[in-house]
């Protein structure tokens, strides 16, 4: 392999490491507990090509992981639906 098919060969592995960013987001999204709350909020986050989402006052009773999409839903929550914290996480982060 001759020095410059070397150094092509690094070219291509560092801009395919910059190019594998992971994009993290923490939103207040007030509720989800109503229907196709969860699964428009997913589609903005493919909108926005975020991986990974911290969001706060879910209002969602229980704890529960539930796949949503190309996500999966982590949450925390309490039986009269106050406050609630949770995650999406892509699935292919799994």
């Amino acid at each position: 392999m001759t020095t410059h098919a070397k150094h092509t060969e690094n070219e291509l592995k560092n801009k395919e490491k910059k190019s594998q960013k992971l994009k993290i987001a923490s939103w207040d999204v007030q509720e989800t507990f109503q229907e196709g709350a969860l699964r428009q909020f997913t589609l903005e986050l493919q909108r926005y090509d975020i991986a990974t989402a911290a969001i706060q006052k879910t209002k969602q009773k229980g704890n529960s992981i539930t796949e949503i999409g190309n996500y999966i839903f982590f949450n925390s929550g309490n039986a009269n639906r106050m406050l609630g914290t949770g995650f999406l996480v892509r699935k292919n982060l799994k």
